[in-house]
């Protein structure tokens, strides 16, 4: 795969990235919900197909955003990530997603 164009991350973008475990020094490649571009680091919530848990967000329009399965936003598992980890971009959230996404953040 190759790299993302530095300035070619918009909020509510959904990327494949390399996501580092909480308690391992391993990755993951998962997709993930871009929030903030910084400088270096971009502020994104990882998402995931397993089964939704309290404080997530399941996709009501998750193949409109690109994804090829059900998928819930893990809203309470925010990182930063630095712009190298970031391998292509799948998807944009539909306008009813958003919107529970930042009810759900402003909590």
């Amino acid at each position: 795969m190759g790299s993302i164009p530095l300035n070619n991350f918009k909020e509510y973008d959904i990327f494949i990235a390399r996501v580092p475990f909480e308690d391992l020094p391993q990755e993951k490649i998962r997709p993930v919900l871009v929030l903030n571009e910084g400088v270096y680091l971009i502020d994104c919530l990882k998402m995931t197909s397993a089964k939704t848990r309290f404080g997530e967000y399941e996709l009501k329009e998750w193949k409109k955003a690109g994804l090829d399965r059900q998928t819930t936003v893990r809203i309470t598992k925010r990182l930063k990530l630095d712009k190298t980890k970031f391998l292509k971009k799948i998807g944009h959230l539909t306008p009813i997603d958003i919107l529970e996404i930042q009810r759900l953040l402003s909590l």
